[in-house]
């Protein structure tokens, strides 16, 4: 039997219960041995000072803010900020003393709380992600925040802050151990652990190749975005406008100039600015994708997918690979004009979200950019057993599909055109003929780039046609089927597939499929209803 072959592990399940939490100050269960292995850690002595770190940034730097934005009379702010500041402080010397963690022979035993004290026990056979996060004062001093992962949910279950290099490694050690595999001793320094070990580098971005995903990312945009809200809410526009010249000034001074200049300088000028905005959002595109992304490198160590990445804040992430619910490709436009795709894979623990925070993984991420003709290589290593999809059996959408669309697609078009040329000007219907020529065109491309395909192992789901999208679903993966039909389906001979996985979003499904041939989804059905009942799953 060729590698190609060679069927996904069924997952069993798994007798232990998810994590579980309760308040209690109980010692360990009785049965288990008492020893080194079972004993209590308290975290890094260096915790106190990034646990006051973020108080500080958590509480004292909204307040420092609004006390400078508050402008005159912000006499209240200034006497009781102390009042209200210095005792939160107190907050990072309770968490410090009540927080413990104990290794035990099957679970990570977590306990924090005075007044109310809890405790978290967490099955390394239900850990999905052992992550590091690592500014470079955590680098400079040797420890690092651990975010543990499993599959209860989007986000982490536990986040401890912050512990030494060795002790990481024997946590991450314990779960290595749960999967029936064995790591060698691992050096304190990550980068030589990386080198100690013997990983296979998938992917790797180097500088030409951020500035690359700086400008198809256009992420700039979404900063200023968020800048103008920050001052909208702040009401800091009425003090930026109140230092600009007269309005009235300014538009008579602006009427002058367009009557003494020639038009095509003012074309030219406008175009001009336009051009400079355009540059300097992909210019803090490209400085975004540096910070986030400096040094990316994905390696398959063992059976795990290990990243790192990060300029300032350095970010490892490990993805068990026999626990990916789902991989996507994605392409923008683009993307696809500089021959790039990015890909993301979801496991139960990590479901896809939009943009995350400066300081904890980027969730489901695996490469943000990669060339196009690279794709087929990494996605056999990430999903062995991946078929070539020059060679798989894709199957359209129904003959009617595009019937279907394109009505819809007339009807939105047809009140985007006739409302403004009804309530504003008769001319706006002018628009209706080169309007319904897009929808057409439009319809035409979606309908071809849509199509489904299954074999042994998986589902395979292409779409789009602006932003082209591959979902692939080990079908060991999958929960939950459904067939899905509306009246204007049954009229049609159509129907409609939603495949969940555990990594699925809270907005989306591991696959939707619309607009098929009753016959051929319901034979796609069966085939997963068959998969799924005769799965017994263990994350």
């Amino acid at each position: 039997m060729t590698p190609s072959e060679t069927p996904p592990e069924t997952p069993r399940l798994d007798a232990q219960a998810a994590p579980r939490e309760h308040t209690s100050a109980a010692e360990p269960a009785s049965g288990e041995d008492p020893g080194p292995a079972n004993q209590t850690h308290r975290l890094h002595p260096l915790s106190l000072l990034f646990l006051f770190l973020d108080r500080l940034k958590q509480v004292v730097a909204p307040f420092i803010f609004l006390y400078f934005v508050s402008g005159p009379g912000g006499l209240w702010m200034t006497v009781s900020l102390p009042f209200l500041v210095l005792p939160t402080l107190f907050v990072p010397l309770l968490r410090y003393f009540s927080f413990r963690y104990r290794l035990g022979p099957d679970d990570l035993v977590i306990r924090s709380g005075i007044v109310s004290r809890t405790e978290r026990v967490i099955p390394y056979a239900r850990i999905q992600n052992v992550d590091l996060v690592q500014n470079p004062l955590h680098r400079a001093l040797g420890v690092a925040v651990v975010r543990i992962e499993t599959a209860s949910g989007s986000d982490a279950e536990a986040e401890i802050q912050v512990l030494s290099m060795p002790a990481v490694e024997e946590i991450r050690e314990r779960v290595a151990g749960s999967r029936g595999g064995s790591r060698t001793a691992v050096p304190t320094d990550a980068g030589e652990a990386e080198r100690a070990l013997s990983a296979t580098r998938l992917a790797e971005l180097r500088p030409r190749d951020l500035v690359v995903l700086g400008v198809i990312s256009n992420r700039g945009m979404v900063v200023v975005a968020a800048l103008f809200g920050v001052l909208s809410q702040f009401g800091l526009e009425d003090r930026l406008l109140a230092m600009l010249p007269d309005a009235n000034g300014a538009l008579e001074m602006s009427y002058g100039v367009s009557q003494s200049v020639p038009w095509y300088l003012l074309v030219s000028g406008a175009i001009a600015l336009l051009v400079t905005l355009i540059v300097a959002l992909r210019v803090l595109s490209i400085v975004l994708a540096f910070h986030k992304h400096y040094g990316l490198t994905l390696d398959l160590v063992d059976e795990d997918l290990r990243s790192r990445f990060g300029l300032v804040t350095r970010v490892s992430q490990t993805i068990p690979r026999r626990r990916i619910q789902r991989v996507v490709v994605t392409a923008t436009p683009l993307a696809r004009a500089f021959g790039r795709a990015a890909i993301q894979a979801d496991t139960a623990g990590r479901a896809v979200e939009t943009e995350s925070s400066a300081t904890r993984p980027e969730r489901s991420q695996l490469v943000p950019l990669i060339r196009r003709e690279d794709v087929p290589r990494l996605l056999t290593q990430v999903l062995p057993g991946t078929a070539d999809l020059e060679t798989l059996d894709w199957q359209p959408l129904a003959p009617r599909a595009f019937i279907r669309l394109i009505k819809r697609g007339l009807i939105g078009g047809s009140v985007l055109v006739l409302l403004p040329a009804i309530f504003w000007h008769p001319a706006w219907a002018a628009l209706s003929l080169p309007v319904a020529g897009f929808i057409w065109w439009s319809t035409r491309l979606t309908v071809r780039h849509t199509a489904v395909a299954l074999d042994a192992h998986f589902l395979y789901h292409r779409s789009g046609w602006w932003t082209r999208q591959l979902v692939i679903v080990p079908l060991a993966k999958v929960q939950s089927v459904s067939l899905v039909t509306s009246p204007f389906d049954r009229r049609a001979g159509m129907a409609g597939i939603d495949v969940d996985t555990a990594g699925a979003s809270a907005l989306g499904s591991g696959a939707s499929v619309r607009l098929l041939e009753r016959l051929h989804a319901e034979t796609i059905a069966a085939r997963l209803y068959d998969v799924s009942a005769r799965t017994a799953f263990r994350w």
